[in-house]
């Protein structure tokens, strides 16, 4: 089980990135995790770009269109694997504003290398 990376959704706010999961990201011009992401990268990402903040690593795992709809959040040292139990701390919620939800497990291993189908 894997349990040093989070599936995130990029709607979800940056505070409560900061306070659920430690998090170091910097204060901007940005609400969301996909706003961040978006200022850090200096352009609209593709699915796979990773980027570090502090002990951390933020991959955008799902696009939907223009927007960074997942993202996987990995603590630590080492290479990003794509296999495994990833924990789920933000899910869309009902009215659509990324609020963290309570942790949850979704099952990795499946056809889908990202764990996402």
């Amino acid at each position: 089980m894997d349990t040093a990376r989070w599936l995130l959704d990029g709607r979800a706010s940056v505070d409560e990135v900061r306070e659920r999961l430690g998090v170091d990201i910097p204060d901007g011009e940005y609400v969301t995790l996909g706003g961040y992401l978006f200022d850090a990268f200096g352009h609209i990402p593709e699915e796979g770009e990773q980027l570090e903040v502090g002990e951390w690593h933020l991959r955008v795992a799902e696009m939907d269109k223009r927007r960074i709809a997942k993202v996987v959040a990995r603590h630590g040292p080492g290479p990003d694997r794509d296999t495994g139990e990833v924990p789920v701390v933000a899910a869309a919620s009902p009215n659509g504003a990324g609020i963290l939800d309570p942790p949850a497990r979704v099952g990795a291993p499946t056809g889908d290398p990202s764990g996402l189908e």
